[in-house]
């Protein structure tokens, strides 16, 4: 898993509710609508505490598609040389999450 990381970055894993659409079919509510059912299956099928979304910071309508599905901003990470908006979906009330960082090898 650390193939090609540097020694001295953390990596963390996280699953990511992520949302790409075809510009003929925006502004019909299907992403929102996407993204509620995969937080849903997250929540109650997976049984994750939270996931999360890497959203450019200039992509002001995946931002909205985030808060409308209960997601919230929560800073910004690095990833792949780029800065990004970190929105957090927390799923379960309290408990620890089953993503954890890599650690050893």
């Amino acid at each position: 898993m650390r193939e090609g990381a540097p020694a001295d970055i953390a990596l963390t894993f996280q699953c990511e509710l992520g949302y790409t659409f075809d510009p003929a079919v925006w502004r019909q509510g299907f992403a929102t609508e996407a993204a509620c059912c995969v937080r849903d299956y997250a929540r109650d099928v997976l049984r994750l505490s939270y996931v999360i979304s890497a959203i450019l910071p200039s992509n002001a309508r995946s931002r909205r598609v985030a808060e409308r599905s209960g997601g919230y901003l929560d800073g910004q990470m690095q990833v792949v040389g780029l800065t990004w908006d970190r929105y957090l979906w927390p799923l379960a009330a309290g408990g620890e999450t089953r993503l954890q960082p890599v650690s050893g090898k």
